[in-house]
């Protein structure tokens, strides 16, 4: 029993101090510094950061695949295409909280004066079967985007800003890795770089039939009082 209220307070206090603040002290990966990132701050960064989106694929109309389109009514009904059940993931490879979590790996280190993003989670089996796109087989017997599949993707993706022309891809490439095969669109930066007053940036691409629209909050993409693409 407690004869008064501070008593209370004061006994409270004092077994408080005894509990431990799990979690509360570690903070988030923002407050960290890169050498002392977890294994879960990297997979939240690649996986679930302002860098990255998960999206809904669309079947959408492709040069590639006559007689595939889809009519008219089915695109207003639906916006640009229908939603189908795949979901992709794409990721801002070259911004820097993205290259810093995948250290050691050589590809990351370099951006060569390009945005870099990659789509990852691409149904390859389905996009050669409703497209006709041409694969390859990898040793396991998975399917692999020939370059000339990856360069017809470059084609089609773009940057889209509002009030501003697009900034258009210039190559792209099929990355072969263990765990996230991917592709990855380089756009050059030039002289009308992405800038904080853009507030936001959508990646538009095309891959056979399957449209992939990502957009990005850019204030969300700053890191240590820089934007970071």
């Amino acid at each position: 029993m407690f004869r008064t209220r501070r008593d209370f307070l004061v006994a409270s206090s004092g077994a408080a101090a005894l509990i431990p603040w799990v979690g509360l002290a570690s903070g988030p990966w923002e407050d960290r510094n890169p050498p002392e990132w977890t294994p879960e701050d990297i997979q939240t960064i690649l996986n679930h950061s302002a860098w990255t989106r998960e999206v809904s694929l669309e079947v959408t109309p492709s040069p590639t695949a006559p007689g595939r389109a889809i009519s008219n009514r089915q695109q207003q009904n639906h916006g640009r295409g229908v939603p189908i059940d795949f979901k992709a993931l794409v990721r801002w490879e070259s911004g820097l909280p993205v290259r810093l979590a995948r250290r050691g790996d050589p590809r990351s280190e370099k951006t060569g004066g390009q945005y870099q993003l990659s789509i990852n989670r691409l149904p390859l089996a389905f996009i050669e079967q409703t497209s006709g796109t041409g694969m390859v087989h990898n040793d396991q017997g998975a399917s692999v985007m020939t370059p000339e599949v990856a360069e017809r993707v470059a084609q089609n993706s773009t940057l889209d800003r509002t009030g501003k022309s697009p900034i258009r891809a210039n190559h792209a490439e099929w990355i072969e890795a263990e765990f996230s095969p991917r592709i990855v669109i380089f756009f050059p930066v030039g002289a009308d770089a992405i800038q904080a007053d853009d507030k936001e940036v959508t990646l538009v691409s095309q891959i056979g039939t399957l449209g992939v629209r990502a957009r990005f909050i850019l204030k969300d993409m700053v890191y240590r009082g820089r934007l970071e693409l």
